[in-house]
């Protein structure tokens, strides 16, 4: 793999690698009834024939180089291990990847062409560009989802703990402050399904002062954590590692925790060209077949505990491609290839109802979401 690490959106302050993150969505099915013996065996025969034509196809297919923008952080944990282990390689697929600093960053090279995938999550900017620019970029899987449980608290909105607001209802008494990272990101969405689902179904959210719950823009969650750090911040999103340093330090308290508010929400996307899929549809199947071999690896990995090699390498695979300290990431359960379409028509619809999109409709789904390259990868 070549690793570009000049960022694509200008220089990457290298505490951003550790402190950036996104979430995206899972969708879970089980079998009953007395057929589940014979359902086991035949998905088991299904997947071995599956690897075996793959490996078959894989043998004969020239190697294709993917340009992939991705952000430097631990939901691209798997990615990594895969790349470790050689999963893309054994599909022969050979990724140069630039880091970047936002999800955003990666819809102007995917419409050009002058980038093959790039991930990110939705927002009304990526509506707003579908609505634009029509058939120009697909949305092709999914990077992680975010799983209900303590593990995966990895992204939510903290409140300075010397203001005494730990619920929805004092927050819209005391008229509470949210730095989030843009207007329309998808933190506004799940910021507003908090106050509903919490009985403030009636409060106000916005950029206006006159608003129940007042939203305000910050760079990144490091300046977020620093300004509540000085006390230039009542709240705002926060992201591991920085969420769970605040906590212990007694500078902040939890008011919600995005898997918790959103399970299953689609929060990281991964992005295609629709040009690279006209002309190497079998690659992206082949990378999309890779990445899900890595997702179930670095869940085998976070299930085996951290006294487990696999977990170690893990780790030690991820620090490695960040360039950090070990010691510092955490990594959190719920990688996952499968797309929640409901979550993207909830939120494209909030959006549009608030006026942040450039038309008074969302994309439909047909518009954007192309999920037969993932398909072929699961032999569906």
């Amino acid at each position: 793999m070549k690793m570009n690490t000049t960022p694509v959106a200008g220089p990457l302050p290298r505490f951003l690698v550790a402190t950036l993150s996104c979430l995206a969505l899972l969708t879970a099915a089980c079998g009953s009834g007395s057929q589940s013996g014979n359902s086991v065996a035949n998905q088991a025969t299904a997947t071995s024939q599956a690897t075996a034509t793959s490996q078959a196809t894989a043998t004969t297919r020239p190697t294709t180089t993917i340009r992939i923008s991705l952000i430097p952080t631990t939901s691209n944990a798997a990615l990594f291990l895969g790349l470790s282990r050689g999963y893309f390689t054994d599909e022969h697929v050979n990724l140069d990847t630039t880091f970047i600093a936002t999800g955003s960053s990666v819809l102007a090279p995917l419409i050009s062409g002058s980038l093959d995938i790039g991930q990110g999550g939705p927002s009304a900017g990526l509506f707003n560009t579908i609505n634009e620019a029509p058939g120009k970029v697909k949305v092709i899987g999914s990077v992680q989802t975010a799983v209900p449980g303590e593990a995966a608290r990895n992204q939510g909105v903290l409140v300075d703990a010397k203001l005494g607001i730990t619920d929805a209802r004092t927050a819209v008494a005391k008229r509470l402050h949210v730095a989030i990272l843009a207007k329309g990101q998808n933190m506004e969405y799940y910021t507003r399904l908090w106050l509903d689902k919490s009985g403030q179904a009636n409060a106000t959210l916005g950029y206006e002062e006159s608003s129940d719950v007042v939203l305000v823009n910050a760079q990144n969650p490091a300046t977020i954590y620093a300004a509540l750090k000085t006390g230039q911040l009542q709240s705002g999103l926060l992201v591991t590692p920085l969420s769970q340093r605040a906590i212990s330090e007694g500078l902040a308290v939890p008011l919600f925790w995005l898997n918790e508010v959103s399970p299953g929400a689609s929060t990281n996307l991964f992005m295609a060209s629709a040009a690279f899929l006209k002309a190497n549809g079998d690659a992206a199947t082949a990378f999309l077949r890779a990445y899900s071999r890595s997702a179930k690896a670095a869940e085998s990995a976070l299930a085996a505990g951290p006294s487990s090699d696999a977990f170690k390498e893990l780790i030690s695979v991820t620090a490695k491609y960040l360039t950090t300290d070990a010691a510092t990431l955490t990594v959190s359960p719920g990688y996952s290839v499968d797309v929640n379409a409901d979550d993207l028509k909830a939120m494209g619809a909030y959006f549009a109802k608030i006026g942040r999109l450039s038309g008074p409709t969302p994309p439909a789904l047909s518009d954007y979401v192309d999920l037969s390259y993932l398909q072929a990868a699961q032999g569906r």
